[in-house]
């Protein structure tokens, strides 16, 4: 299917589940229970047209458009997990699962604190979080080994 054109489409159906494989700047594969193909629409896509970055339409089913509505809530789960990942390495095999754990509770009570009377950004948020858990379970550092500047002039407390 690579060397198919955008926008082809193959597919197999059941009676209840349909499975779909749509060529855009990858091969997409999905499969529904409850959205199917018809009707195909255009989308808008940057392709090369004589060697040139130009916009050009390409066909997209029914069952695509719906997943590319209602997906964005995990995309931006991901997004802001990964963008404030704990990068501490252990070499316990179950290290990499308990830093996901506390990334992703952080993210989720993120998500629900947002909208209280303090507007604060994700970022402001993981700092007010490790910084009162320091305050009531240890000592914060005074210098950073990496770069020697002191803590409270890269971090600010409040």
């Amino acid at each position: 299917m690579k060397k198919e054109p955008r926008g082809k489409l193959c597919h197999k159906a059941s009676e209840e589940v349909i499975a779909a494989k749509w060529h855009d700047n990858s091969i997409v594969t999905i499969a529904s229970n409850c959205h199917g193909l018809d009707p195909i629409t255009k989308v808008d896509r940057i392709g090369f047209v004589d060697k040139k970055r130009a916009k050009i339409q390409v066909d997209c089913p029914t069952i695509i458009n719906m997943y590319n509505k209602y997906m964005g809530g995990v995309d931006r789960f991901d997004e802001k997990v990964h963008s404030m990942r704990v990068a501490l390495r252990g070499k316990k095999w179950w290290f990499p699962l308990f830093a996901f754990g506390l990334d992703a509770s952080c993210q989720n009570a993120w998500l629900i604190k947002r909208n209280s009377d303090n507007n604060w950004t994700y970022c402001d948020f993981r700092r007010n979080v490790a910084t009162i858990y320091l305050q009531k379970y240890g000592k914060s550092p005074t210098r950073n080994s990496v770069c020697g500047v002191p803590v409270q002039m890269r971090v600010p407390f409040e």
